[in-house]
């Protein structure tokens, strides 16, 4: 008799609120750690993506093994949350950004932030996920008056764009390519600094193009060496970066509870890539970053070009960097070293 198909339902958040790109947690948090381990282990377990309770409704009959949802605070899935609780479905719920806190910097969102709703569907969660331990401290001290989490397992899925074993050698030319990539784009405050270190990356005579994907540098565009392209869903990015060689990734992080959520994805993205990356001081590259040997670090954004200058003068020096980032990429960071997180939901629920 073949055994019956057993489902794992993933909530996509955003398609639910406001019917934009799979979200990157979506991607990033569920769907590669759990094909990975279906797949290496051969399991009769089929992942759907649920937009909606019609969707929901279509598989209450069949053999779930557990919902998957990112945090949010829609009714939709508040109502999705319910009905699982009340078929006797676990409700795994991942949180990967301070989304209670007051920061100005979380202006826009606290105009969404629903907190009754936000606790609620805590409160039908059996297992909670959070991206850092930081964030994790975080939000035990925001809870502690509101209601009593017990928290049977917290976890940090990561993931990986690439399980490429080459070690990329620079362009015989020795041309460089950078890429920056920000949903966000360039904070209002700081936006005439990060041009103006951008248009110095431009003008340096190493640099063959510099690429910004997700927004656009208007002062730019008409630089034949700046490329700048638009935000895209999940998948085609990592289609994307991965089919371009890039020699420098650069991220800048804020400074604030933000980015105490953030697991270190550019790291890993870059390193995927074979791309050594510049990072600032900050979580959650503090402590990751070892400045000259896989990756280079600058403490304040006008030490940004300066760190990076020396690279690209001897682009060479760039390959030493290379050739460590990518042994520490294949030792700690790949899927097959982050799934084990999940490993034990797995065993919770007999998979």
């Amino acid at each position: 008799m073949i055994p019956k198909k057993t489902y794992i339902l993933v909530i996509d958040r955003l398609s639910i609120s406001n019917k934009s790109n799979q979200s990157t947690s979506v991607f990033i948090r569920f769907l590669l750690p759990l094909g990975e381990i279906i797949k290496k282990y051969n399991l009769n377990i089929q992942i759907e993506i649920v937009k909606n309770i019609q969707d929901f409704q279509v598989y209450k009959e069949k053999k779930i093994a557990f919902v998957c949802c990112s945090r949010n605070w829609d009714n939709e899935i508040l109502n999705i949350l319910e009905l699982s609780k009340k078929s006797n479905i676990p409700v795994i719920y991942d949180i990967d950004d301070c989304v209670w806190d007051k920061n100005p910097s979380w202006l826009k969102l606290r105009k969404e932030f629903n907190q009754e709703v936000f606790i609620s569907q805590l409160k039908l969660s059996d297992i909670l996920i959070f991206s850092t331990e930081k964030l994790l401290s975080l939000f035990n001290i925001w809870i502690k008056d509101k209601i009593k989490v017990i928290q049977e397992k917290k976890i940090v899925p990561i993931y990986l764009t690439s399980n490429n074993k080459i070690l990329y050698k620079l362009n015989e030319d020795s041309k460089l390519k950078v890429v920056y990539t920000s949903r966000q784009g360039i904070k209002s405050d700081k936006k005439k600094n990060v041009e103006n270190i951008i248009l110095d990356i431009i003008n340096h005579p190493k640099v063959r193009s510099f690429y910004t994907i997700g927004f656009c540098i208007s002062s730019l565009k008409n630089n034949i060496k700046y490329k700048s392209i638009s935000e895209m869903p999940v998948k085609k990015y990592l289609e994307f970066i991965n089919s371009n060689q890039f020699d420098i990734g650069i991220s800048i992080l804020q400074e604030d509870k933000y980015s105490l959520g953030k697991a270190p994805i550019k790291y890993i993205e870059y390193s995927a890539m074979n791309t050594v990356g510049i990072y600032n001081s900050y979580h959650p590259y503090k402590d990751l970053i070892i400045d000259g040997k896989n990756g280079i670090c600058f403490s304040e954004l006008s030490n940004l070009y300066p760190k990076l200058k020396p690279y690209l003068d001897n682009p060479t020096k760039l390959n030493d960097l290379k050739n460590f980032i990518k042994i520490d990429y294949l030792k700690n960071m790949t899927l097959e070293n982050q799934y084990q997180y999940w490993v034990p939901i797995f065993e919770k629920y007999k998979l």
